[in-house]
């Protein structure tokens, strides 16, 4: 069941672990069984919901309550769990939020019934779904609205029979993640009940405008909000039934809750979600060292080149490179690059409503600049955003500072492995302070001499973009566009300061690569007929745009 990864994955079955730099746990009871691990610099804790309450108050309970205070460092699915880690265990906690994947939840172009209809996630075999709970409430509704649709879904018929149902329902069972995309764009309200950590399906549903009701508990705090995104209820069924009737009978209300959560839900991704977790690692890993560059207000080192790495790694950087280099490899990924530049893979997106794309690999002599103005004294550190391809490269990325474009000689030079350097993500290049330089004209270079095509990063640039005192170079010839990068500074009071364009406003629109990748994602999770009806969904939508 594991994903495509770039790293090598180990099956453990006990006795002695590799030495590693971090261990994560996953599950409470493996802190029993991993908790003494010493050849590693720290051991996480990936915590989805407050484990305890699955289960009665007792050994097991108690046993999984311990793991909390047992000095590993928490990562939570979201705030609720941090807070309970922190106040009610003294536990080093952060969080990431959950998130949606917004290629498979969104508004789908599907039938609408002309009656309410609500869904329920009524999954019998865990207690905490509540379906007792559940059922009543949507009883209490039916006898109010008899025109109303209720429509199950997370159980099979089997399960649902041992629950006593005293109303006209449809259950949906076990649906795929499309399926239930286009149940939820088809409902007017979707109940879901979280008395543990808030579910991911409320926001599923936010995603594809259906009114929420879930509870008005703690567990849903920083996801939704009463009356703003969602109505929250107190967990009965006589609240529960009410909330949903409002929602049927005021439609202004639900309409204004489903545009507010579908505008928050955008800035949501579970890209935007790894990142925080990636940061929270780096984070607890070099805690010791971001504390004393703090105290002096120094910037951080930055990240070390081919040479400053162990020779074990080094070894690997040369074995993947070597394979890169044959003549084979060679020749399949410059026909990759002819054919992706013919689709259009590296156009598309845009950063900020304003159209970006890549470069092209950096390769060989290429060497791509950019020239710009510092706004305060002591730059320190320039930030530029980078693609790796979805992989992991493998040369030296060479970064010169200078005076002006024509100069030949470096103010500050930084060298990075490429294989540090995440995909679509920012490069720091750290370079000891430059006094003085506020207001002064200065240009950067990036050059990766010794890559190769298949084994080389890109830059990021702004197609259109062409500010005063900025101007953008490959090699020594000015072209249109700017990279995207940010500055940073030491200020004497605040440490490190500066800023780079945010992330969370990226956005794609259609080109041919991504329509073609999208096919062949449906074509492989469900075959020839789910592709024929994303066609005929997607040809009815236009035909009625």
């Amino acid at each position: 069941h594991f994903t495509d990864l770039e790293g090598n994955l180990f099956k453990w079955s006990g006795g002695p672990m590799a030495e590693s730099d971090a261990v994560i746990l996953t599950y409470w009871d493996t802190a029993y069984v991993l908790g003494d691990v010493r050849n590693t610099s720290k051991v996480f804790y990936f915590v989805q919901d407050w484990e305890p309450f699955f289960y009665p108050m007792g050994v097991q309970y108690l046993r999984a309550e311990q793991t909390y205070r047992m000095g590993f460092s928490c990562i939570t699915a979201g705030p609720w769990l941090t807070r309970q880690l922190r106040q009610s265990c003294g536990a080093d906690a952060d969080y990431f939020d959950l998130a949606v994947d917004h290629e498979i939840y969104y508004p789908r172009p599907v039938d609408r019934p002309d009656h309410p209809r609500v869904c329920f996630y009524a999954r019998p075999s865990t207690p905490r779904r509540l379906v007792p709970i559940g059922v009543e409430a949507l009883r209490r509704v039916c006898q109010c609205r008899s025109d109303v649709e209720i429509v199950f879904y997370g159980a099979s018929d089997v399960e649902l029979a041992e629950q006593p149902i005293p109303f006209p329902y449809t259950n949906r069972g076990i649906l795929t993640e499309d399926k239930l995309s286009e149940l939820f764009s088809s409902s007017d309200v979707g109940l879901v009940l979280s008395p543990t950590n808030c579910s991911r399906v409320p926001l599923e549903m936010m995603a594809c405008k259906c009114a929420v009701v879930d509870l008005n508990r703690e567990t849903v705090q920083g996801v939704l909000e009463h009356e703003v995104n969602a109505l929250l209820a107190d967990p009965t069924p006589k609240a529960i039934a009410e909330a949903i009737l409002r929602l049927l009978d005021d439609e202004p209300l639900r309409l204004r809750l489903v545009e507010t959560a579908y505008r928050q839900i955008q800035e949501r991704s579970w890209d935007k979600s790894a990142r925080r977790v990636e940061a929270i690692l780096y984070e607890k890993l070099s805690g010791s060292r971001q504390i004393l560059a703090e105290r002096r207000s120094v910037p951080l080192p930055g990240l070390p080149a081919t040479a400053d790495l162990p020779s074990g790694q080094r070894e690997r950087l040369e074995a993947i490179h070597a394979e890169r280099k044959r003549p084979g490899a060679q020749w399949r990924a410059r026909i990759k690059g002819w054919v992706k530049r013919l689709l259009r893979v590296d156009q598309g997106s845009l950063l900020n409503r304003k159209p970006i794309q890549t470069i092209g690999e950096l390769t060989g002599k290429g060497r791509i600049g950019q020239s710009f103005v510092a706004q305060h004294d002591h730059l320190c550190r320039i930030d530029v955003l980078v693609g790796a391809y979805d992989r992991r490269n493998t040369r030296d990325v060479i970064f010169h500072l200078r005076a002006s474009p024509t100069s030949t000689s470096d103010l500050a030079t930084v060298q990075v492995n490429a294989s540090l350097l995440a995909d679509n993500d920012y490069a720091s290049f750290v370079f000891e302070p430059q006094p003085d330089s506020r207001g002064k004209s200065y240009y950067f270079c990036v050059e990766s001499p010794e890559s190769a095509p298949g084994d080389a990063i890109t830059l990021w640039v702004y197609c259109d973009v062409n500010l005063p005192d900025t101007k953008l170079y490959r090699g020594n010839h000015s072209i249109s566009g700017q990279l995207i990068f940010g500055l940073y500074c030491v200020d004497d009071r605040w440490g490190e300061v500066g800023e780079r364009p945010l992330q969370y406003d990226l956005a794609h629109v259609p080109t041919p690569w991504r329509q073609l990748s999208k096919a062949y994602r449906l074509l492989v999770t469900q075959g020839v007929s789910g592709l024929a009806r994303e066609i005929h969904s997607y040809l009815r939508w236009k035909g009625s745009a």
